[in-house]
């Protein structure tokens, strides 16, 4: 039985991908791999379909795979063809800046981020993309953009497709012929004794002996309960899952003899993406005109594991890249025409119902290879929940003044609307879940504010006076990286005589996440 991460840190993990999941304008990142030596790229506002910024340096040269971290503000980029490398871009909310973070004679093919040791892995040989690298992401270290560990027993056959777990501790790396190859699992936990070794190699019983299958792409759910490959030959495209703890692959339909691998009745796959509940996943192809499929797992009954083709009238010729917003609601995936005089396209598809959302045109692009989803937008957000109570003027509401957002070193103001008598309250806080050992939310009707609701444990109250029906509060962001990523609550209260016995109304909460 392999080492595998307990359950609840499979669940806590799950919990920190939900806490970052925010359903917003994050960037979705394209990158190419044309000809030359400045292939372009675009960074796309993801639900106004607007570039935000677009290039075509050396930076981003045969891009074959992109990663975002550090909450949307530092983007990964490896380069594939030699002399390769990795890019580094950060991104200060409007605009990128480039930099060189690892330099090599080799292409770099893939990208694994291990988030919590501050590395990255990627794949890269002088031919066939062979042996692992890591890279050492810590910037006041002395190898920092440095090759720190590599694996040294994967060369031979060629390997290009292969994936890093969520923890860092396996990388799926399997030949990518695999008629007669094998599905090989590496161990990335320094703390091993068999780190950086082969721990479990499979032969892949679907394959078709003649060699001719190939793996499309991999990945790992973030439970890291399975790893999963999409492989494809003459006219089909399959998911196996290796399922960690036991060592062996899912067997996906028990009514035929042997363990049989999910199959998409399609053809020619190239990429695939996992959601982060490990429910759901996107699977791209180029066979038939092009085609997208959304795949429901089920992991508890295998065989009830469905999909549907989501392609569009028409197709989606040379569909290359899949990538799944950090919320689950939305997937991007890019293709172009194929034609001499391109344009390529970025698809917005919503995950629950498989439809269409909008779609971009991007001119002058072809062969859009890679799609990288912002895994948050690094802007300040603020978001209301609950509701208030009425009073004369109607239900008072708290809301983030036009233009204003929590972004680090900037004023956060926020407006009560519908305030009657000219005085109000703003509180701010740092949880919503409870208040002096009282779960919130909690009903007021004790304290003579029947169907009023305290939504926020209020930390700090301001007292604010107007001459107006509006009453406006600013809060002064510290312009110190520690606060970035930090939420806090508030919620207001306005002087309504008439209303009750208490004589004070109250608006519905809303959070704030400190941003750029």
């Amino acid at each position: 039985m392999l080492r595998t991460i307990s359950r609840a840190a499979a669940s806590a993990l799950v919990l920190s991908l939900s806490l970052v999941a925010q359903a917003g304008n994050e960037l979705v990142f394209v990158g190419t791999s044309t000809s030359g030596t400045t292939d372009p790229h675009l960074f796309v506002e993801s639900a106004t379909m607007t570039v935000a910024d677009r290039g075509g340096i050396n930076a981003t040269n045969n891009v074959t795979d992109a990663v975002w971290t550090d909450s949307g503000r530092t983007l990964y980029v490896a380069n594939g063809l030699a002399p390769g490398g990795i890019s580094v871009a950060q991104w200060n909310g409007t605009a990128s800046s480039w930099s060189q973070l690892h330099a090599s004679s080799r292409g770099c093919y893939g990208l694994g981020l291990d988030v919590p040791r501050q590395r990255l892995w990627t794949l890269a040989s002088a031919s066939g993309y062979n042996e692992l690298h890591c890279i050492d992401l810590v910037p006041t270290s002395p190898t920092y953009g440095a090759a720190i560990a590599q694996t040294n027993t994967l060369s031979g056959p060629i390997r290009e497709r292969w994936a890093l777990s969520p923890t860092g501790n396996f990388a799926l790396v399997p030949h990518l012929l695999l008629g007669s190859g094998t599905v090989d699992l590496v161990d990335t936990d320094p703390a091993n004794p068999t780190f950086s070794q082969v721990i479990l190699s499979l032969p892949l019983i679907g394959a078709i002996s003649s060699g001719i299958s190939m793996v499309a792409d991999c990945a790992f759910t973030p439970d890291e309960q399975h790893a999963l490959l999409v492989y494809t030959g003459p006219g089909f495209a399959k998911i196996a899952a290796l399922h960690l703890p036991s060592g062996t692959f899912v067997d996906f339909n028990a009514s035929v003899a042997g363990q049989q691998d999910y199959s998409l009745g399609l053809s020619v796959a190239t990429s695939m993406a996992v959601s982060a509940s490990s429910l759901f996943g996107v699977v791209t192809g180029l066979g038939g005109g092009g085609w997208v499929a959304r795949i429901a797992f089920d992991w508890t009954n295998p065989g009830n594991t469905t999909h549907a083709n989501l392609t569009p009238a028409g197709g989606l010729p040379n569909c290359n890249g899949a990538s799944i917003a950090p919320d689950e609601a939305r997937f991007a995936v890019t293709n172009w025409t194929g034609t001499a005089t391109p344009p390529a396209y970025l698809s917005i598809y919503d995950l629950a119902t498989g439809s269409l959302v909008q779609r971009l045109t991007m001119q002058s692009v072809w062969n859009a290879y890679t799609t990288a989803w912002q895994d948050r937008s690094p802007l300040g957000s603020y978001t209301p929940f609950g509701a208030g109570c009425a009073g004369v003027f109607g239900v008072p509401e708290l809301r983030a003044v036009a233009g204003s957002r929590p972004g680090l070193g900037l004023a956060f103001a926020q407006s009560i609307l519908n305030v009657p008598s000219n005085i109000a309250i703003a509180s701010l806080g740092f949880s919503s879940a409870s208040s002096g050992g009282i779960p919130l939310p909690l009903e007021l009707t004790l304290i003579g504010m029947p169907g009023c609701t305290m939504w926020i444990d209020p930390a700090q109250s301001t007292f604010l006076f107007t001459a107006t029906t509006t009453a406006t509060v600013s809060y002064v962001i510290p312009n110190d990286p520690f606060f970035f990523g930090l939420p806090f609550f508030t919620q207001g209260w306005a002087l309504d005589p008439a209303a009750n016995a208490a004589g004070w109304i109250a608006t519905d909460g809303g959070m704030a996440v400190v941003g750029l």
